[in-house]
């Protein structure tokens, strides 16, 4: 499993621009979702960043997702 990201998943901020999603929040999703499939883990995590920052993003998010079977 291999993901390739960009900083406006890990810098994504909660409604008070008080904490950010970070690298940890991202691992935890991955580890939740890594038995899924490429997709469906690259639409765990934006639903999840969305999800953290109340679906406000002032960054982009580039995600790439693979992963062998």
């Amino acid at each position: 499993l291999l993901i390739f990201f960009t900083d406006g998943v890990t810098e994504s901020m909660n409604l008070d621009q008080t904490d950010e999603y970070d690298e940890m929040r991202l691992i935890k999703c991955v580890n939740k979702h890594r038995s899924k499939s490429a997709t469906q883990i690259m639409d765990a995590i934006i639903t999840d960043v969305n999800r953290f920052a109340e679906n406000i993003q002032h960054d982009d998010i580039t995600l790439i997702v693979m992963k062998v079977n």
